[in-house]
């Protein structure tokens, strides 16, 4: 057993429980034989070693108990500060850097490399945290400083707080590229970031001047709604990010729509009978809104030749010739 009774004749609270083993009652050194358990009759629990009374209360030595100096158990107690009171740095993905306090001893004695940790909360009502703060936020910084048995000094806690702020870290995003078409739609692809892709919601918006616009915004990379044949510039842009800073493509991807393709009309009947009156002839698949047709009609007999064209440079055969077809 070693035993040291810092105040001399400390009493100790009856009923509350043993503490390191089985002191429970009475005083916590009386002497030696003295009984550490609950029963007087039990021999087995006694301190064997004398502690005198002739020691002198407050004295760094015991004549029978262990040796106290200062050097192996130091009493002083350093002033730990921060200059500065607020600091602010930017999200890294990181712990974050603080800026080390003050550490000096009572005479102003500055203390060469501490050994210095940190503990952080959000509010003061909230229990410290070891470490430092990774996400954007405001935090209540304090420092802890070990105790140093080579420097002479007991561990402490820093005297006032640091209001640390990490802020939103800045990146970069690229157009996104064009990965499928059609006459009235644009696929997209994903763009790529500079940072913290999965940091917040990409969206997608297109122009007609290679210019980012401020509404049409959404979240689908598939753009509908499009003119067919149509030139497009296509832009991304990336917001409510916790920790990054929102960010939008500077420049746009060009793209453009498909022709609409229009498959080609078939002619049902070659011959016709002879009437007197004007025969014209009939097509399956013929579209006059798209569409124009010349010599199909005609009174006499004889051989003709009809004309099918495009109506405009936006429509296309669906085997993506535009010639006229001849019948």
């Amino acid at each position: 057993w070693y035993a040291v009774d810092v105040t001399w004749n400390d009493p100790f609270v009856p009923e509350i429980g043993p503490v390191s083993g089985y002191e429970s009652h009475y005083w916590m050194l009386l002497g030696s034989n003295t009984s550490v358990h609950r029963s007087e009759d039990d021999t087995d629990h006694l301190f064997i070693e004398s502690h005198p009374v002739n020691n002198n209360p407050g004295s760094l030595s015991f004549p029978n108990g262990p040796e106290l100096s200062e050097e192996r158990y130091p009493i002083i107690r350093p002033v730990v500060e921060f200059p500065e009171t607020e600091q602010k740095v930017v999200y890294t993905g990181k712990p974050s850097q603080v800026n080390a306090p003050k550490v000096e001893l009572e005479d102003g004695t500055l203390i060469q490399n501490p050994k210095i940790s940190y503990s952080y909360k959000t509010s003061e009502n909230e229990k410290y945290i070891d470490g430092t703060p990774v996400d954007v936020g405001t935090y209540i910084i304090r420092a802890n400083v070990a105790t140093s048995k080579e420097g002479g000094y007991r561990g402490t806690v820093s005297s006032n707080t640091l209001k640390l702020v990490i802020e939103k870290a800045f990146r970069t995003v690229a157009a996104p590229t064009v990965k499928e078409v059609t006459d009235v739609s644009v696929m997209l692809n994903p763009p790529v970031l500079s940072a913290g892709s999965d940091d917040g919601v990409i969206e997608y918006a297109y122009n007609t001047v290679n210019q980012s616009p401020s509404v049409g915004w959404q979240e689908e990379p598939l753009i509908t709604g499009l003119s067919r044949n149509t030139a497009y510039y296509f832009f991304a842009r990336i917001t409510n990010g916790k920790n990054y800073q929102d960010a939008v493509s500077n420049s746009g991807t060009e793209g453009k729509t498909d022709k609409t393709k229009l498959p080609k009309p078939e002619l049902k009947a070659i011959t016709y009978s002879y009437t007197g009156e004007t025969v014209t002839a009939e097509f399956n698949g013929f579209d006059k809104n798209t569409m124009n047709i010349t010599g199909h009609s005609a009174t006499e007999r004889g051989n003709y030749q009809a004309e099918i064209t495009l109506k405009s440079e936006d429509f296309t055969w669906e085997d993506r010739t535009s010639t006229p077809l001849i019948f």
